[in-house]
């Protein structure tokens, strides 16, 4: 597990995954109990109390399964409601492991003791930062004249920040896809093959390779020889994997997306593209066309599925170990090509 999520020591395994479980529980009951307490005055009846909890933990989950918003469509309207699915869906998102490190950061204030956050957990909340940020401001500068047009500021602002968060892993979408706009299609198309953060409920390529190819990309700009983080160099073996992971899912999605187009005839690119790319990232967002593909192309979707589930870490950990045998050190003559 630790080389999995990329930890150098693995201590306190116990006390870690009860961490997890009490974060899960916690955030999940406090959710829970949070809409309860308002579907009793906005919307009672017999099976709040199923659909709260349902709704709360597939929040927290990023499963996005919108069972509250189908029996009770006033929910989608709810600005209570979305701020708490808003809140547990970032929570979810964010990862265990960053949390357990906030967590003991907290601990350690009345002790006024200074604590050092891992250059994980710094990646993890700078970046999902900035894009919670940037994602949100595009996604109201391109929807504020169409299906924002008729909300007013703030509740403008909370349903830019919901989306913004929901296209990372989550899927939930409170109006038909083909309202929006070609533009933020292609915009959670992008936040969704991001993802969310190593070690959460989330999927995606996740923001540290994101945030590792970034680096890469200026250290070969400023001719750095290492890639570096926050004045921490990277692993060369990290961003190697980094790059593969990457190029592995964008790889992927073209392939899936170019049988589509071969099975599918009759619907357009953008669509097709999306249902490739939303598939690999278990996003749960469709553009209306999933049930008018056809048998072979429903195989290919599902493929993509699982591939994007498991992930291409996985896989790459899985070829690596295979066949364990004796390596021997050894380097060959370096050669230089030409790259443009």
């Amino acid at each position: 597990a630790g080389q999995l999520l990329e930890i150098e020591s693995w201590k306190n395994v116990k006390k870690i995954l009860l961490f997890i479980f009490l974060i899960t529980l916690f955030s999940e009951l406090i959710g829970a109990f949070s809409i309860l307490a308002n579907l009793k005055t906005s919307s009672p009846g017999d099976n709040i109390w199923f659909l709260s909890f349902f709704h709360a933990i597939s929040s927290f989950c990023n499963a996005g399964v919108p069972l509250l918003y189908h029996v009770i469509p006033t929910a989608m309207t709810n600005p209570f409601i979305t701020g708490i699915t808003t809140t547990l869906m970032f929570i979810g998102g964010l990862g265990f492991i960053t949390w357990y490190e906030i967590a003991r950061y907290v601990k350690s204030l009345p002790q006024k003791k200074k604590y050092r956050f891992s250059l994980h957990s710094k990646i993890v909340l700078y970046g999902s930062t900035a894009i919670l940020i940037s994602s949100a401001i595009i996604f109201w500068i391109l929807e504020r004249d169409n299906i924002l047009v008729l909300l007013d500021g703030p509740t403008t602002i909370l349903e830019s920040i919901f989306y913004a968060i929901s296209f990372k892993s989550t899927g939930f979408l409170l109006v038909p896809p083909a309202e929006l706009r070609l533009a933020t299609l292609l915009l959670i198309m992008i936040i969704g093959f991001i993802g969310s953060s190593p070690g959460s409920t989330g999927s995606g390529i996740k923001i540290t390779n994101f945030a590792i190819f970034l680096a890469t990309i200026k250290s070969a700009i400023t001719g750095r020889r290492s890639v570096e983080i926050q004045e921490r160099r990277i692993a060369k073996d990290q961003v190697n994997k980094a790059i593969a992971i990457i190029s592995l899912g964008l790889s992927w999605i073209v392939l899936i997306t170019f049988c589509l187009l071969i099975t599918e005839k009759n619907l357009h690119f953008i669509d097709l593209l999306f249902e490739a790319t939303a598939a690999f990232t278990t996003l749960g967002i469709e553009t209306g066309v999933t049930p008018t593909l056809s048998l072979i192309g429903k195989i290919f979707i599902i493929t993509s599925m699982i591939v994007g589930r498991i992930g291409s870490l996985t896989l790459i950990l899985g070829i690596k170990f295979k066949k364990r045998r004796q390596e021997t050190e050894f380097s060959y003559p370096e050669e230089r090509v030409m790259l443009g």
